[in-house]
């Protein structure tokens, strides 16, 4: 997110809930970026914080996941394709003084394949 030189044409397909809708269209050759919204599942937050006397830019950007997504007492571990449930990458960017910081983090279930009864 915080790389300014890269604009990507197309979404993530792991992030990209709404993807099956624009399949047909994709297929048929309709260009649909002006008329359709991509949808991601997560949260974002901007805050202004200080680090001292300075003003700063803090942001929170969290997605999950549309491979394996559900209760953690439903979806657990992993899949034969490697996707493990609940995935979820979180981005905090900071930007101070014109400089621009970014650091991505990932979690997800244990990469197990695994079940519980019940």
């Amino acid at each position: 997110l915080a790389q300014k030189a890269t604009r990507y044409k197309t979404p993530d397909a792991r992030f990209f809930w709404n993807r099956m809708l624009y399949l047909p269209y994709i297929r048929a050759g309709i260009n649909t970026s002006h008329w359709l919204t991509k949808i991601m599942f997560g949260s974002i937050e901007v805050r202004t914080v200080y680090v001292g006397a300075k003003q700063a830019k803090a942001a929170i950007v969290s997605r999950l996941s549309n491979e394996r997504a559900g209760t953690r007492f439903v979806v657990r571990g992993v899949d034969d394709d490697g996707h493990v449930a609940n995935f979820v990458e979180t981005e905090q960017i900071v930007q101070i003084d014109g400089e621009i910081s970014s650091h991505v983090q990932i979690r997800g279930s244990v990469p197990l394949f695994w079940e519980q009864p019940g």
